[in-house]
Order: C-alpha cells, then structure tokens, then sequence
C-alpha cells in the first residue's frame, strides 16, 4: 500500500552522472558482456566521428594489459577552452555532463556517435577511473576521473596508473584544472581515452569479446575508406618478429604509402637486422659445408612442421581499405563469382523537421535541409545465401528501415523486369507460344477482362504473368519469378483497388497479350516493359499520398494474410 505522505521530499534527486550509475541499463541497455562492449563502441564511434568529419586518418585501439582500454585518434582533439555557461573546460564538460554534442546542431549532421558526444560522458560514469589526454595547442592536456569525478590520482607509478591509487575529488560546483604534462607540435592534435570498467557496474559474467572487436573494427575500415585503425593486444608478448606479431589487413598502396613515409625513420634498423641476417648466413655456410646432409634433413623437418602461433591472434592487427562498400562486398562474397560487383552511389537533399537549440538554450522545432548520400554495392555468387549489411553512416541497422525496404523494392522492380522480357526472348527464339500455350494464356486474359472484383483479378494477373514463365520454360526463371512472388504482391495487389489504375492495367495486358500470340517480339518487349514502369509508378504514388492510406491498409492486410497462409503450408 502506498504511503500517505508522499511529497516532495521523497524524491531523490541525482546530480551530475549519477543517474547513469543509478540506472546504467538505460544508456548501455545491459550490465553484461553487451553493456560493456557497448561503451567501447561508444568511445571508438567518437574518433570514427572525427574521421567521417574529415580530422582523422589514424586510430589505435590498445588492451593493456592491466584490463583497462584506451582509443587514440589523430583528430582535432576535444575542446580545451572554457564553455562559457558551464565555466568548465571543453574536456569536462563533454566527460562530465550528458550534453548536447556538435551534431545536434545544423551544421554537422554526418556524424553518428556524437562528435565526443553523450556516449563519452556515459563511459565515464560507469568506470572506475577514466583518463584522457589531449594534444591541443602545442601542449598535451591531461584531466583524470574516479566514476565520473573530476580529480586527480596520487599515482606511485605515473607509467602504470591504476583506478586504486589515492584519488582527490574536485570540490563541488568547481572547474576541474587542465594539467600540461607535455609539448607538441602547434600542427598536432588529437584525443586519448583509457578507461577501467568499473567492476561495481558490470556483471561477474561480463566478459570482454576481442572477436566483436576486430568485427567492428575490420568493418569500419570499409566504411570509412583510407581511415587505419589498429588494435594492440598488449595481454600478448612482443617477440620481435612481424610475422607473428602483426596481422596487416591494409590494401597494397597503404602498404606502400607508409612505408614511403618511414623509409628514413626505420633505415638504420633495417641495416642493422640485415647485418645479422648476414652474419647469420655466413655462419650457416660454414656449417653447412661439414654437414651439408644433416642441414638439409633438418631444413625438411622444419618445413614438414611449422610452428603452431602460441596466442589466438597477432598482437598488433591493422585494418585500412580504400575502396569502401566494393571492398566490403567483396570480403563478404562466398562462393564463385557470377557478376562483377556493382556500385551504385548518388546524393540528394531532403528538408527534416527536427529540434534546435535556440540562443536562450530551449529547444523548438526547426526545418533543416539535410545532405543524403546513398552508396549501394553488390555482387551474384553461385550460392544461395544472401549476406544484406545495411548502415545509416557507419552504424549497421540489422533490423533494415525504410532505407532497406526502398532498396529491395527497387531491386526487385528491375529483377522483375529482366526476367520478364528475357522470357519474352526465351519463347521468340523458340518460334514464339504454341497452340495449347496460346490457348491457356487467352483463357487467363479472357477472366481477368470479364472479372472486375479486385481479389479475382489480383489472382489472374499473378497467373497471367506466371505463364509466361511457364512458356519459356527456363526452370531457373521460373524459381527466381516464384521466389519474388511475395515481395511484389503489395505493387501488384495495389493495381486492382485503385478504380482508375485498374482500367489502365487492363489494356496493358490486351496490348502484351496481343503481341504474345502475334509473336511480335519487340511490341511484347515494349508492353512489359511499360506495364511494370507503370505498376511501379502507381505503387510509390500510393506510398506517397495520404489519400491513398485506406487502400494501401488493404493492400498490406491482404499481403499479411498470404504470407501467414506461405508458412502455415
């Protein structure tokens, strides 16, 4: 039973992030194996930002070795100056305070994870310690955090700080100092965050997934075209030898480009191991000439047993691909190649309604013109598998969208279309229809002109197209026409509810129809082609007017209950 005397002084009132601390779930979703790989995600997707906004070519992912992670980038670097109505510094303000980031802005919308954005400030919550540094203004700016408090920790060793050491906090209601513990460049820039997992927060069972990583990882390099990520696995040895330590998975002129660009640093330690390499080779020869058997057996066990790698992965594994989706299509294809892959990309603006913030710091709705790029590739193997990735800039939407929809429904048009005519070419190279072919597919017309209940006539023009597959006769046309049945079923349903639609798909057919049984095979070419340019036509109107709404819920009604009967058979 509730009690009486609930007032205001019941309520608990949370400052700064303890909010997140006291419901985490909420903004990682999980305190498992989930949550904690989220808030990786979270600190990766903000230097991803800074690289889809053009300030990063380069970021390093290191485990050290203590449990912690830390992400660097080479990007412009949070902000160092003062925010002038917090009085905070850049830095704190974005780890500190769950805040509006650059992209809610109108001028940087590309961006997906924030421009060091919400996600940073969670992360900071949920650690036990958090340290950043940012190289900025030819100086390095360092600012520590116990739990998403500013302090500073009392470390014994600064080369090995740990969540355990002596933290002071901040007072309250005061700015937390930028400490300069180092010089750069004027021209360098950039953002470090290395962070413990607060064990307070995550489950016993949370466990760290180096697999997802790398998945991650390897995909954003697709995404993000010339953008090198690297990974350090500092919980595995450094033995020396590049060829186990580092898996590279760079294209070839990368390889190139840096090894142009450290040819200088590196060439008196390449002399210096090819010394060696000769010292070693000129030892061999002298042996070999005593026991020249006795090399040569052992030079076959060797080759006969290769060393088997002591670690599941290279310590050091870099990702960098400059062909973007293409390059992603063709990691992903299985099997033989039928097709080329193909590459469709375009860009357009569209006006959105969304929330800004006004000078007084209150939201309202503003109409913004927003920039869309769409980049589409694609390859047909001899497999039966189908592998869709779909992202909304670099983040990947499993469930589809509207996006996916659009795409399929546009596939499908043109699949549709092509298998149409070549079985228009199929029955012309075979001397056109046969007698009883003719007579069927006249039978089919005939109903389907003398039927006008929308359902029947839906029925006949599925048979009427279905027998034209049927007459070509091309068992591979006919799975791939049956396959594509349901998909088309909302476009082709919606050309018998619409009153004046239905009249002009009736003289479409009489015209495909007519050139079928005269045999005319660039009239029928041109018929279907029409038919279905105008079916399509008639399909994204419907979609795109109110008016329409009432037909349209038909339509999906009617498509719901076909499908359901499909997986009931």
């Amino acid at each position: 039973m509730a009690k009486d005397n609930y007032g205001a002084e019941s309520l608990t009132v949370l400052e700064g992030l303890d909010a997140v601390r006291k419901r985490p779930g909420m903004y990682i979703g999980t305190t498992d194996s989930q949550g904690l790989m989220h808030c990786l995600w979270e600190i990766i997707d903000n230097a991803v930002d800074e690289a889809l906004a053009g300030a990063c070519n380069h970021i390093i992912v290191t485990l050290h070795d203590d449990g912690s992670v830390e992400v660097a980038d080479n990007g412009r670097g949070i902000p160092v100056d003062v925010e002038p109505k917090t009085k905070l510094t850049g830095v704190e303000v974005v780890l500190t305070k769950l805040h509006a980031g650059a992209k809610f802005g109108n001028s940087s919308y590309g961006a997906s994870g924030g421009l060091h954005g919400v996600g940073s400030s969670v992360v900071n919550a949920l650690s036990s310690r958090l340290d950043v540094e940012v190289d900025r203004d030819g100086k390095t700016h360092h600012m520590a955090f116990h739990q998403g408090h500013p302090g500073v920790y009392s470390d014994v060793d600064p080369e090995h700080p740990s969540p355990d050491s002596p933290f002071k906090k901040t007072r309250k209601n005061r700015p937390t100092e930028l400490e300069i513990i180092g010089k750069v460049s004027p021209k360098t820039t950039g953002t470090r965050i290395r962070y413990w997992a607060d064990p307070e927060i995550f489950n016993d069972t949370a466990e760290f997934s180096y697999d997802q990583l790398i998945d991650r990882v390897r995909q954003t390099s697709f995404l993000v075209p010339g953008l090198k990520i690297t990974v350090i696995d500092e919980n595995i040895p450094e033995t020396g030898d590049e060829s186990i330590d580092e898996m590279l998975e760079v294209d070839d002129n990368v390889i190139e480009q840096v090894t142009e660009e450290n040819t200088s640093a590196e060439t008196d330690d390449i002399g210096t191991s090819a010394d060696i390499l000769q010292e070693d080779s000129a030892e061999a020869d002298e042996s070999a000439e005593s026991q020249e058997n006795d090399a040569a057996t052992q030079s076959q066990e060797t080759v006969s047993q290769p060393v088997q790698p002591k670690y599941p992965h290279a310590r050091v594994e870099e990702f960098c691909h400059t062909g973007g989706v293409k390059d992603f299509v063709d990691f992903l294809s299985k099997g033989e190649a039928v097709s080329d892959i193909w590459r469709i990309a375009g860009e357009d603006t569209y006006v959105e309604e969304t929330q800004a913030v006004g000078d007084d710091g209150e939201l309202h709705a503003q109409k913004v013109t927003r920039d869309c790029a769409v980049d589409i590739a694609m390859r047909w193997t001899n497999g039966y598998d189908t592998t869709m990735r779909s992202f909304v800039n670099v983040v990947e939407t499993p469930g589809g969208g509207m996006h996916v929809d659009g795409f399929l429904q546009g596939i499908t048009k043109q699949v549709r279309k092509a298998i149409e005519v070549a079985a228009i070419n199929i029955i012309m190279d075979h001397g056109g229809l046969t007698r009883q072919q003719k007579d069927e597919i006249g039978d089919i017309y005939t109903k389907m002109q003398s039927n006008k209940d929308p359902v029947q006539n839906y029925y006949y023009d599925d048979l009427f197209h279905n027998a034209i597959m049927e007459a070509a006769g091309n068992k591979r046309l006919i799975e791939i026409s049956n396959r594509m049945r349901l998909q088309i079923s909302r476009a082709r349903w919606l050309n018998f509810v619409l009153p004046e639609r239905m009249g002009d798909a009736e003289k479409e057919h009489e015209k495909i129809q007519q050139a079928l049984m005269k045999g005319d095979r660039e009239a029928c070419v041109e018929s279907m082609s029409e038919h279905l340019n105008r079916s399509e036509q008639n399909f994204q109107k419907v979609l795109s007017s109110p008016e329409y709404a009432p037909q349209f819920a038909m339509a999906m009604s009617y498509i719901s209950s076909l499908s359901r009967k499909n997986r009931e058979k």
